[in-house]
């Protein structure tokens, strides 16, 4: 098998806009970029197909190719994760976790914390368990609930606790 690439110019022809596409030929191709699955195909999405390879190469965890025909794939970006081999689309970051680019696994917020949001970028966006609640264990979306114990040592003391404070 051999890769062709096709440049295929934008509908008004414009040459500013080329898109280049990768195929994989199969032996026996009578053109240089078959699409029509019995002598070739195009590269497919979640996959890479660099110049002068035989195959396809599936992407790899913490990157993504979401349109067929991509020569390299691309990193997953912050706030997302791309956990899967051949992912197509990134994940949405879930709540209580934040994704820094190339995340392949969401890092849960810290115990004592919290994340409301969905897409997080950074640990910036784990907040501090409110005065009078506590956050337990680690992966917080909101505060667990009040603690009768923390109401009384936190309007005290002022600060907040975790769960291993209690």
């Amino acid at each position: 098998m051999e890769i062709y690439i096709e440049n295929v110019f934008s509908i008004d022809n414009v040459a500013s806009s080329v898109i280049v596409y990768r195929y994989i030929c199969k032996e026996g191709s009578s053109v240089p970029c078959p699409s029509d699955e019995i002598s070739g195909y195009r590269c497919p999405a979640g996959f890479y197909c660099p110049s002068g390879s035989s195959i396809e190469l599936p992407c790899p965890p913490g990157t993504f190719s979401p349109m067929p025909g991509a020569s390299s794939c691309l990193l997953c970006p912050a706030g997302s994760s791309c956990m899967h081999v051949s992912t197509v689309e990134p994940a949405n970051c879930p709540q209580g976790n934040y994704c820094p680019a190339m995340t392949v696994v969401p890092v849960p917020c810290p115990e004592g914390t919290y994340n409301s949001l969905e897409g997080a970028l950074s640990s910036d966006s784990c907040k501090i368990c409110p005065s009078g609640q506590y956050c337990r264990g680690e992966g917080n979306w909101q505060p667990d609930g009040k603690s009768i114990f923390c109401w009384l040592l936190c309007i005290t003391l002022g600060a907040p606790l975790s769960w291993g404070d209690i």
